[in-house]
C-alpha cells in the first residue's frame, strides 16, 4: 500500500490554506522530548521488529508508539507501510472513513525482475530501487512527494513539527540500510533520471531503436542483445544529475541516439575529468547531467566508448558468419590445457549450457555452471553463474564447496575462432583463450 499524488492537494490545502503556513517548531511537549531526544541514544537502547513473509522491519522502540507500521499482503507485492500516528488520527477526524495518506512515511514492497524494468522505463517519483536478493527480487522504497503532515488545529502543527521532521530524516537516512543488514540483502540503485529512462528503454524494451556514433562519424545502428554489458553498468553504476552550469568539453566524445524518442545523448569528458550527458530534443532547451559514478569501473564516457568498439566488432562478427550457436562444443586453455570450457543448447530457444572446469591439482578441481544468452554475434553473457570447488579423496569420495552464486561475465569469440571468458566476480579467465577441442 504506497500511496501516490492523489492526496497531496487536499493535505496541501489543509496544512497551507486552512491553518496558514506551517510554522517552523520550537518545541516539543516534554513528554515527547522524552522520547525522542537524544534520538540515536534512544534507538540503541532497543528496537521492535515487525515481520511479513520472513522479512524483518526495525523500528526503533523511542518511535514505535509514535507510528501506524502495517504489515500488507496485496497484489502489488508490498510488505510495510508506516505512517505518524498522530496525522494519521487528525486525518480520521476530519474525513471520518473517506481520506487515507495523512502522516505516511515510506513503504517496503518486492518486485519481479521484469516488473523492476518495466518500472525504469517510466517515471518512478517517489520510488527507489535500494536492494536485492540475489535471486531475481528487488525491494523497493515508497515515499511520499508532497506534504503529509497533519493536525487538527494550528498550534499542534507548530508543536508537533520538530517530531515530524525528526521521524522523516529516520525514515529516510536509516530505513533502508538497516533493512538491507536485517535481512542479509544486497545493497543496488538504479538512475532514473531522463538519461537512465532511456538507458532502461534500450535494455529492456524490446525492438527499441538506437545507433552510436564518436564525435561527428556516421551513427552506427546498434545491437539490443549486446547493448546489457554496457547499459546496465551505466544505469546501475551512475546517478544522473542535472546541472545548469555549462561544462565544455574535452577530447572526444560518444552520441547515443534513441530516433524513436527523437532523442540523442552525448557523453563526454571536462578538463577536470569529470563525465557529463547532453540531452538533446527537437524544439526543447538541451539539459546537461554530471555523471556521478557508485560503482567502481562505472565511470560513463569509457563504458561509451567500450560499447561503440563492441558494436564495431560485432558487425565484422556478422561478417564472418558468427552466431551464438558457433561457441557450441568443448574448449580446452590454449596454453596448459588444465581449463576446459563445455557449451551446449539448452533446453529453452536461445540459450545455452555452460560448465567450465578447471583442475587445480590431481584432487582438486574448480567448476563454473551458468546458463548464457547471446550478446550480439560473438558473444554470451551470464550473470547465473555457480562456482563450486570439488575434492576427491583416495576412498572415491568427494566433496563440494560453494565459493559464490549469481556471479556474472561473458564469452567472446575472437577472429581466429578462439573463445575469451570474461569472469566478473573472480577474474578466473583473464587473459586465458580456448581453442576447440
Amino acid at each position: 500500500m504506497h500511496y501516490g499524488k492523489l492526496v497531496a492537494g487536499v493535505l496541501l490545502s489543509l496544512s497551507l490554506a486552512g491553518w496558514g503556513a506551517v510554522a517552523e517548531a520550537s518545541t516539543v511537549d516534554s513528554a515527547q522530548a522524552a522520547v525522542l531526544a537524544p534520538g540515536e541514544q534512544a534507538e540503541q537502547r532497543g528496537r521492535k521488529v515487525y515481520q511479513n513473509e520472513g522479512l524483518k522491519l526495525r523500528i526503533p522502540r523511542a518511535y514505535d508508539g509514535l507510528l501506524l507500521t502495517e504489515a500488507l499482503h496485496d497484489a502489488e507485492g508490498d510488505l510495510f507501510s508506516v505512517s505518524e500516528r498522530a496525522s494519521v488520527e487528525a486525518a480520521r477526524k476530519a474525513y471520518p472513513g473517506e481520506f487515507r495518506g495523512a502522516g505516511w512515511l515510506f513503504s517496503i514492497g518486492r518486485v519481479s525482475e521484469d516488473r523492476l524494468h518495466e518500472l525504469l522505463r517510466g517515471d518512478m517519483s517517489g520510488a527507489e530501487l535500494f536492494a536485492t536478493d540475489g535471486k531475481g527480487t528487488y525491494y523497493i522504497y515508497y515515499h511520499p512527494t508532497d506534504v503529509r503532515y497533519m493536525r487538527d488545529t494550528p498550534e499542534a502543527m507548530q508543536r508537533d513539527q520538530e517530531q515530524w521532521s525528526k521521524l522523516n530524516a529516520w525514515a529516510w537516512g536509516k530505513v533502508r540500510q538497516n533493512f538491507i543488514k536485517d535481512n542479509g540483502l544486497n545493497a543496488i540503485s538504479a538512475d532514473n533520471s531522463s538519461v537512465g529512462i532511456c538507458l532502461a528503454q534500450i535494455l529492456y524494451a524490446p525492438g527499441t531503436k538506437f545507433a552510436l556514433a564518436k564525435n561527428d562519424e556516421t551513427p552506427r545502428q546498434g545491437v539490443q542483445s549486446l547493448a546489457r554489458s554496457y547499459g546496465e553498468r551505466l544505469l546501475y553504476g551512475n546517478t544522473f544529475e542535472m546541472i545548469n552550469e555549462h561544462k565544455p568539453l574535452k577530447g572526444d566524445k560518444v552520441t547515443l541516439f534513441l530516433p524513436e524518442q527523437k532523442t540523442q545523448l552525448e557523453f563526454y569528458r571536462d578538463k577536470l575529468g569529470h563525465d557529463y550527458v547532453l540531452e538533446k530534443r527537437p524544439n526543447l532547451k538541451d539539459i546537461l547531467y554530471k555523471a556521478v559514478p557508485v560503482e567502481e569501473h562505472a565511470a560513463a564516457l569509457p563504458i561509451m566508448e567500450e560499447w561503440l568498439q563492441a558494436e564495431g566488432v560485432d558487425q565484422e562478427a556478422a561478417a564472418w558468419g558468427y552466431t551464438g550457436d558457433s561457441f557450441v562444443g568443448t574448449w580446452a586453455e590454449k596454453v596448459a590445457g588444465r581449463g576446459m570450457i563445455s557449451i551446449q543448447k539448452g533446453k529453452s530457444r536461445g540459450l545455452y549450457e555452460v560448465t567450465v572446469s578447471w583442475g587445480n591439482s590431481a584432487y582438486e578441481t574448480y567448476f563454473w555452471h551458468m546458463t548464457a544468452e547471446p550478446a550480439g554475434h560473438n558473444g554470451l553473457r551470464y550473470k547465473d553463474c555457480r562456482h563450486t570447488i570439488v575434492t576427491f579423496s583416495e576412498d572415491g569420495t568427494e566433496k563440494e564447496k560453494l565459493v559464490y552464486e549469481k556471479g556474472s561475465g561473458s564469452f567472446t569469440l575472437n577472429s581466429a575462432h578462439e573463445v575469451m571468458w570474461q569472469d566478473e566476480v573472480g577474474s578466473a579467465g583473464e587473459n586465458a583463450v580456448f581453442v576447440k577441442a
